[in-house]
């Protein structure tokens, strides 16, 4: 059985932009997750002293992100021209990303959060937002039929529950009725599988392997003979992962 977890706001928003709009005391924000190349604003408007405008989503470089705790990390904003944001208390931001439910997916979809910013008021040049973060979890389970797969109502149940933290993804030797009905996949576990389910390799990410000896030779090499990790191999070494992001059971 495989399994892997990624906290849902990794490293990689080095990148991110916020994209922001104030209406009515509440403000409007779009957190663009990834990738270094985003939309920009539309063109400039008359000179305004606030970065947040009540008509447009407006996209601003994340210029600093910092780890709290465990799970919460503060994410400083530039805004332009030594601006503020235009927030007042008892207002609040609402982010924005376009993503997918699902690596197989084949559009994103808005997934929205409200904040309310940590930075105070008249603070010109940044806007600061502490944000708890929240693993997810891709399960890629192989068993030889349905019928053999342990626990599979309770799994489904879960994944129905909690969609945004857990995505199970089954394979199976052969499905019946030729795969008429079957949602999953069949064959082996394949590079190209674990390639759509799970994501790049990065120290973000963990990938947890637990199989009979010869799926855990495909898949990420055995463990030592000393029973340690060991080196990774097979597929998760082509997909570029080592030692760093793999536990082996």
């Amino acid at each position: 059985m495989l399994s892997q977890a990624a906290v849902s706001f990794r490293s990689r928003y080095s990148s991110a932009l916020l994209a922001a709009a104030a209406v009515s005391g509440t403000a409007y924000a779009a957190l663009n997750r990834e990738g270094t190349s985003v939309a920009h604003a539309e063109a400039a408007k008359p000179a305004s002293t606030t970065a947040l405008d009540p008509n447009e989503f407006r996209a601003f470089k994340l210029k600093e992100k910092k780890q709290l705790t465990k799970n919460t990390f503060l994410y400083r904003f530039e805004l332009p021209d030594n601006q503020t944001s235009g927030i007042f208390t008892a207002s609040c931001l609402v982010t924005r990303a376009m993503l997918k439910a699902k690596p197989e997916d084949d559009k994103p979809k808005a997934v929205i959060r409200p904040y309310t910013p940590t930075s105070a008021n008249e603070a010109r040049g940044y806007l600061d937002l502490v944000v708890k973060v929240y693993d997810q979890i891709s399960l890629v389970y192989a068993s030889v039929s349905e019928s053999d797969i342990i626990l599979k109502d309770k799994l489904d149940a879960l994944a129905a529950a909690h969609p945004a933290q857990l995505s199970v993804h089954y394979v199976v030797d052969k499905a019946a009725w030729g795969g008429l009905f079957w949602k999953g996949s069949q064959g082996r576990v394949s590079k190209e599988l674990l390639a759509a389910q799970l994501p790049a390799a990065s120290k973000d990410s963990l990938v947890m392997v637990c199989g009979p000896p010869g799926m855990m030779v495909a898949v990420s090499g055995n463990k030592a003979p000393d029973y340690s990790q060991g080196e990774v191999s097979g597929l998760l070494k082509e997909l570029g992962f080592d030692s760093s992001n793999v536990y082996k059971f």
